[in-house]
């Protein structure tokens, strides 16, 4: 499986997710993102969407930057959320594939939320696990230093 691929797939298996939960559900906490809800997650992960095909990468990556995709979505429902990453799923898709390989961090992340997501219901590994374990390895080593310190325990790529 290619990561342009595993990001679609991921991304359809999520919103068939979201589906299948309620109001209560969807408030429920991320262990692994302090603060953070289910829905939560999802709003991050619609913004990193919306963000990335609306050229909106100032301070890509930081706390306030994902802070702001959270809060930009937080008075819609989740079903509104999702509503906006599924709609512009083609054109993430169209410019994933015309990106060049620095762009699977996508794949990345939607995978690690993916794990947030579901792993409270014994979620088990995909594809999708293995795609974005490979990109990890491959640009952690030389990228990682690189990447500033955070010191919001919240997810940030």
């Amino acid at each position: 499986m290619q990561w342009t691929e595993a990001y679609a797939t991921t991304r359809q298996r999520l919103l068939a997710q979201a589906e299948t939960f309620d109001d209560r559900a969807a408030k429920v906490a991320v262990p692994a993102l302090p603060g953070w809800s289910v829905k939560d997650a999802y709003a991050h992960l619609t913004g990193v969407c919306a963000d990335v095909l609306d050229g909106n990468l100032d301070g890509s990556g930081t706390p306030a930057w994902t802070a702001r995709q959270v809060t930009e979505r937080a008075e819609r429902p989740l079903v509104a959320v999702c509503a906006e990453w599924s709609d512009r799923g083609a054109e993430i898709d169209g410019w994933l594939a015309a990106a060049d390989a620095r762009a699977a961090f996508l794949c990345y992340d939607v995978w690690s939320h993916e794990q947030d997501i579901r792993g409270r219901s014994g979620w088990r590994g995909t594809a999708t696990m293995s795609v974005s374990i490979t990109w990890w390895r491959r640009h952690s080593r030389r990228s990682i230093a690189a990447w500033p310190r955070r010191a919001s325990p919240r997810c940030a790529w």
